[in-house]
C-alpha cells in the first residue's frame, strides 16, 4: 500500500472479555494512544449480545453503537426506546447505559469517542460488486474501515467479515464483492480537540 500506512485487524484476533458490568462480552479492535481526561481518545469495539442486557456505564464518551448482527435490537433509555437494525448508527451519551432486547443473540460495532476530544462519525456502505469507495485519512484522528458482511480489498489487501483496516494517513480505495457492507469510521478533530493525529 503504497499511498497510506493501514494495519489490519482480522476478526479472529481480539480476544473475547467481559464488560464492566458482566452483562455480555467485547472484543476490543483498536485503541488510541493518546488520552483526554484519563480516556482513550477513541476506541473500537465489537460487543457480543445476548438476548436481554444492559449496557455499562461509561462516563464522558460518546458513543456510536451499529448492530452488525443477523438481528436486530430494541435499545431502552427509560423515556426513550429506539429500536436499531443492521448497520444502523445510533449515537447516545456514553452515560446512558440503556437495556438492550433481541430476539437472538447478535452482534454490534461501538466507536466511543472521548468527550470534546472529536466528533464520531459512521457512515454504512452497501456495495456490488466492483463498486468502489474511496477514503481519504488525512484530515481525521481517526479513519476505519470494518467489514459487516462479504469481502473486498482495501488497496489490493484482501478484507473479509468482521475485518478491520486502520488507516493512519493517506487515501485508500475498497473495491467491494457482490453484496458486500461496510462501515466507513472516523473521528474529525474539534476547534478545541487535540492539535495532532494520534495512531493506535
Amino acid at each position: 500500500m503504497p499511498d497510506a500506512l493501514t494495519s489490519v485487524v482480522r476478526a479472529s484476533d481480539p480476544t473475547p472479555r467481559p464488560w464492566v458490568n458482566g452483562a455480555g462480552t467485547t472484543r476490543e479492535l483498536a485503541l488510541a494512544s493518546a488520552e483526554v481526561g484519563g480516556r482513550p481518545l477513541w476506541r473500537l469495539s465489537l460487543a457480543d449480545l445476548p438476548e436481554v442486557s444492559t449496557f455499562s456505564r461509561i462516563d464522558d464518551v460518546d458513543r456510536i453503537f451499529i448492530v452488525v448482527g443477523a438481528t436486530g435490537v430494541a435499545l431502552d433509555f427509560g423515556q426513550r426506546r429506539i429500536r436499531c437494525e443492521q448497520s444502523e448508527p445510533v449515537e447516545f451519551a456514553g452515560e446512558d447505559g440503556p437495556e438492550c432486547t433481541a430476539a437472538h443473540p447478535t452482534r454490534a460495532f461501538n466507536l466511543m469517542v472521548a468527550c470534546g476530544a472529536g466528533v464520531g462519525r459512521v457512515r454504512p456502505h452497501s456495495l456490488d460488486l466492483g463498486e468502489v469507495l474511496s477514503i481519504d485519512a488525512r484530515a481525521n484522528l481517526l479513519t476505519a474501515v470494518f467489514v459487516v458482511s462479504g469481502t473486498g480489498s482495501l488497496d489490493g489487501s484482501a478484507l473479509g467479515t468482521g475485518d478491520t483496516a486502520i488507516i493512519d494517513s493517506g487515501t485508500v480505495t475498497f473495491v467491494g464483492s457482490e453484496n458486500a457492507k461496510v462501515l466507513h469510521v472516523f473521528v474529525e478533530p474539534t476547534c478545541s480537540g487535540p492539535p495532532e493525529k494520534y495512531a493506535s
